[in-house]
This record gives C-alpha cells, structure tokens and sequence, in this order.
C-alpha cells in the first residue's frame, strides 16, 4: 500500500510537470508568434510608409514629364497649322523665326525615369508577403508592366525621330537656326542658302510630323495611365490598420 501510494504520488508530480512544462511551451509559442506578427505589422508599416514617399515623388516627376510632352505635341500642332495656312497665306519672318524654335522643342521629348528603389528592394528581397493588402500587390505588379509599355511608347518615338525626321530635316533645313534654341546657343543664322518655306509645301515633311504626333499621343497615354496607377498606390498604401 506505502508503495502504490508512493507511486501514485510520483506519477501525479510527473504528469503535473508535464503539463507545466506543455503550458511553458505553449505561453512561449504564443509569445514568439506574438512577437513575430508584432515584427511583421511594423515591417509591414515600414513598406507602406516607404512606397507612399518614393510614388508620391514619383507623382510630382511624372506631372513634370507629362507637361513637358504635351508641349512638345503642341508644338507639332502649331508646326501643322503653319503648313496649312503656308498653303493660302504668305508667312511673315515672325513666324519663320518662330518655325526654328518649333522644330527645335517638337523634338525634344522627355522620358519618364521614376524612382523605384524601395518597390525594387522589396520584390527582391521577397517581403512582397508582408503585405496584406492584395489589391496593393496587384497594383504594385500591374506597375512594372505599364512602365514597360511606357517605354516601348518612348522609344517608338525617338526612333521616327532619329531614323526618320532628323535625316529629312538634315537634308531641308538649316538644324544651325534650330540649334540656336538649344545648349549650342547660336547667335548667328546659318549663311547657307536655303528655302525653309520648302518643308511647307512637302507631304513627307507633313506626314512625318503627323506620324510622329500620333506616335506622341500613344506616349502621353501611357503617361496618364501611369498617372492613374500611382493615384491608387498611393491610396491603397496609405491605408494601414
């Protein structure tokens, strides 16, 4: 009987440590998981705080080269207005003059290079999963493809450019008087004889302008669309529980 007592009173003591030692592991699991998840919410806080800032810089970029591309447009435009009043009205010096700075500023698209490190950094280093907001990923990946299109847009316009307009206007016009609305800052026009009404009166002339205008709408759209996808970053990653 002293020894089953015995016995029984060992074996209550073992089980009683047992299930001090599974509380112990239980509290300690829940403290760590507490800990971790307090861990990722900060992490989680940090990305968001970190894309807000480099996409609202971004914005603030992006309405500076969306301004200066649709001044670029608006110049062809007015480059294609003088063709068609050349055609029935006698065009002043005035405006001749003007036609150099025109030419100049119709050719002189900006592209878009938008700050992209902290978006980078975090698809690198895979904390993509700290995220909770699944609308925010899928804008953030949506992303990457419209600069992708907005760079392709870029580089069709400069290729008509350099391919095609400049190797016309090398042959037509005197890129000197042009120049002089750039870094190169020529005081004095060109002395070579040349005809710049002639470009006028050409239809390449016209319908190189015009394909590059439409090629720089293609560009401006691409602006805006990236316009639109960084107002709803900036609204999905300034929400935060």
């Amino acid at each position: 009987m002293a020894d089953d007592n015995q016995f029984l009173k060992y074996s209550r003591y073992a089980i009683g440590e047992i299930v001090l030692v599974v509380i112990g592991i239980l509290i300690a699991l829940q403290i760590n998981s507490w800990n971790e998840d307090r861990l990722a919410r900060l992490e989680e806080k940090r990305i968001l705080t970190n894309l807000y800032q480099e996409f609202e810089t971004n914005k603030s970029i992006l309405d500076s080269c969306i301004a200066t591309n649709k001044s670029v447009l608006s110049n062809m435009r007015q480059i294609m207005e003088l063709i068609v009043s050349h055609q029935s009205t006698f065009i002043e010096d005035q405006k001749m003059n003007n036609l150099d700075k025109l030419l100049f500023h119709s050719f002189e698209h900006e592209n878009y290079f938008p700050s992209q490190h902290s978006l980078t950094e975090l698809i690198q280093s895979g904390k993509m999963q700290y995220l909770k907001n699944n609308d925010l990923k899928t804008l953030l990946y949506q992303w990457s493809s419209a600069m992708n299109r907005s760079q392709e847009d870029f580089n069709n316009v400069g290729e008509k450019v350099e391919n095609d307009i400049l190797p016309y206007l090398t042959k037509k016009y005197p890129l000197k008087d042009m120049d002089s609305y750039g870094p190169l800052s020529w005081k004095e026009e060109s002395r070579l004889s040349s005809d710049k009404t002639a470009i006028l009166k050409d239809l390449e002339f016209e319908n190189l302008i015009d394909d590059n205008m439409y090629r720089m709408n293609e560009f401006l759209v691409s602006l805006f669309e990236l316009r639109e996808l960084i107002d709803e970053i900036l609204q999905e990653s300034s929400q935060y529980d």
